[in-house]
C-alpha cells in the first residue's frame, strides 16, 4: 500500500510539471503561430494556471484517500467533488473566453450555478456509496441457543473438576 501511495504521488508530481512545461512551450509558440483561437486558449490557460495546478492536487488527494482502507477513506469524496467543481469552473471559463456569442454566454450563466450544484451532489453520493460498497463486513458471530451455552459452561466446569481431582490423587 505504501509503495502504490509514493507511486501515484511521484506519477501526478511529474504530471503537474510537464504541464507547466506544455504551457511555457504553449506561449513561446504564440509568438510563431497567429491563430486567434489558440492565443485564447493559451492565455486562459495562463490565467487559470494556478486553478489547474489546484485541481491537480485536488485530484491527487482523492487518489491517495482512495487507496486507503476504510475509514481513512472517507475525505476521498470531498477532493472528487471539490476537484470536478474547479474542473467546471475551468471549463466554463474556457466556453466563455472562446464564445462570441452574448446569447449563448448567457445560456452558460444561467446553467453554471446549478451543475455546480448537481456535480457536488452526485460526486458526493457516489463517492460514498463507492466507499460504503467496498468496506469488508465485519465477521458474523455464531449465535447459539442460550440453553446449548448454559450446557457447554456446565460441561467446562466439571471437566476442570475432574482433572483437578486427578492431580491431587496424583500429588498423594
Amino acid at each position: 500500500m505504501h509503495k502504490l501511495v509514493l507511486r501515484r504521488l511521484f506519477s501526478k508530481l511529474i504530471g503537474i510539471i510537464l504541464f507547466i512545461l506544455f504551457v511555457i512551450i504553449a506561449n513561446y509558440l504564440i509568438t510563431y503561430i497567429n491563430e486567434p483561437l489558440f492565443t485564447i486558449i493559451v492565455e486562459t490557460l495562463n490565467d487559470s494556471l494556478l486553478i489547474l495546478v489546484l485541481l491537480s492536487f485536488l485530484y491527487l488527494g482523492k487518489e491517495i484517500f482512495e487507496i486507503l482502507e476504510f475509514p481513512y477513506n472517507i475525505p476521498y469524496p470531498i477532493f472528487s467533488a471539490a476537484a470536478s467543481v474547479l474542473l467546471m469552473y475551468f471549463l466554463f471559463s474556457l466556453l466563455e473566453s472562446i464564445n462570441m456569442n452574448p446569447e449563448i454566454t448567457e445560456v452558460i450563466l444561467l446553467v453554471k450555478y446549478l451543475a455546480y450544484l448537481l456535480v457536488i451532489v452526485i460526486v458526493l453520493a457516489v463517492g460514498y456509496t463507492d466507499i460504503l460498497s467496498r468496506r469488508r463486513p465485519l465477521p458474523k458471530l455464531k449465535r447459539e441457543e442460550p440453553k446449548k451455552v448454559v450446557k457447554k459452561a456446565k460441561k467446562k466446569k466439571v471437566a476442570k473438576k475432574k482433572t483437578k481431582k486427578k492431580t491431587k490423587k496424583k500429588k498423594k
